[in-house]
């Protein structure tokens, strides 16, 4: 267990909870000062930052003086959303030939197919 004393004139960041396309994250108070607060990713890590050596991806939030929270970071973290998942991962890819078949769900391509027909209309 950690104990923490702290002066009368401490400076703290209140409780906040933040929501993004990554996950809803519970910030806890914070004493100011710049160190970085770090929470286990929602969804688990993205496709780019899957964890190496049992290293859990996180989403980070610094704490700073005179008490706001600032840079938050979500990017090691998956979307929440199936979908945008698999749009992120197609983004990510450089060139469609060089995706695996089984990377797409053949109900999504179909999905997509049947859209862009019915836009055409």
């Amino acid at each position: 267990m950690r104990v923490l004393v702290v002066g009368t004139r401490t400076l703290f960041c209140a409780p906040v909870i933040t929501e993004t396309d990554r996950g809803r994250y519970e910030w806890p108070k914070s004493v100011a000062g710049g160190a970085v607060h770090q929470l286990p990713c929602i969804a688990g890590p993205a496709s780019e930052h899957q964890p190496r050596n049992n290293v859990t991806a996180t989403a980070r939030y610094r704490c700073v003086s005179p008490g706001r929270w600032t840079d938050l970071d979500v990017s090691r973290c998956q979307y929440t959303d199936h979908m945008t998942r698999i749009l992120a991962d197609i983004s990510a890819v450089s060139s469609i030939s060089t995706i695996r078949p089984t990377a797409i769900p053949h109900s999504f391509l179909f999905g997509v197919t049947v859209d862009a027909e019915a836009g055409k209309r």
